[in-house]
């Protein structure tokens, strides 16, 4: 997981270079392996203006440590300190957009609901807009249809 931040790093690193890139609104989205690298390269480099992190977004204990999984999305040694809505809180006060599916079997909604609940607090102490949930009918897709309209808002 390191690696793929450390390469997401170095593309919004080389997209700040081109000309006609705004170098101070560049964001991320990912859905699923790529919401992970989203949600962690937001939350370690405060040069990201913003994130959308989609199919991802929910509780360790109620979905990546509930289910036979491949390693690929897992930080070893985060549990028990930390917790998913901990990392995103290091997001705040920049823009943080939430999708998720109603009926994703890997990333249970009601666990993504109570995670996200956890969130707002920490935008409003910083006096910034609290994060959005998208939630889709879907199951485990990425859909980018108002999360990528909700992100656009937030970077204008």
């Amino acid at each position: 997981m390191g690696h793929r931040v450390s390469d997401a790093r170095a593309a919004v690193q080389a997209l700040r270079q081109l000309p006609g890139v705004d170098p101070d609104r560049v964001a991320v989205a990912g859905g699923s392996g790529g919401g992970a690298v989203a949600l962690l390269l937001a939350a370690v480099d405060p040069t990201v203006s913003a994130a959308l992190v989609a199919t991802y977004f929910c509780t360790f204990e109620a979905s990546l440590c509930s289910i036979r999984h491949c390693p690929c999305n897992i930080v070893p040694g985060l549990l028990p300190e930390l917790e998913m809505a901990d990392i995103a809180a290091l997001i705040a006060p920049r823009p943080l957009i939430l999708e998720a599916g109603e009926r994703d079997h890997i990333f249970p909604i009601e666990a993504t609901r109570a995670a996200f609940a956890r969130l707002a607090g920490v935008w409003e102490e910083q006096g910034s807009t609290p994060p959005e949930l998208v939630v889709t009918d879907s199951g485990h897709a990425f859909r980018a249809e108002r999360s990528l309209d909700a992100l656009v808002e937030r970077l204008a």
